[in-house]
């Protein structure tokens, strides 16, 4: 159960942009669909070798409410920084989500590069 007061971080879901053969597009920015409260935490050096993730700082485990239509593919806007989604889990009453999230660095290189 997930009181009121964990959830203290605004974040932000985006679905990625597609092409016409629907082929995600890295370097735009997405469509949001979905603003909510969140509770984050870095993820321990345990967890990202668990997910498999590049050991750095810019990794986080995020505990949102339950909200449907979350994949792999989106995004998660934190503090005007983007991040990709690298595991989602349920919690056990599937009342909340579980999120891991890695900074999308390439993304931001290729922003830049363009600017």
């Amino acid at each position: 159960m997930i009181s009121a007061g964990q959830l203290n971080q605004k974040i932000k879901l985006l679905h990625p942009k597609l092409n016409s053969s629907g082929i995600v597009i890295p370097s735009e920015e997405g469509e949001v669909y979905k603003e909510v409260w969140a509770n984050i935490r870095p993820i321990t050096a345990r967890e990202q070798m668990r997910n498999q993730l590049e050991v750095q700082s810019l990794n986080f485990t995020v505990l949102i409410r339950y909200t449907s239509g979350i994949t792999q593919q989106d995004y998660v806007i934190y503090k005007g920084l983007r991040y990709l989604i690298y595991s989602i889990e349920l919690g056990p009453n599937e009342d909340y989500i579980i999120l891991a999230i890695s900074y999308d660095s390439q993304y931001m290189r290729n922003k830049v590069m363009t600017s």
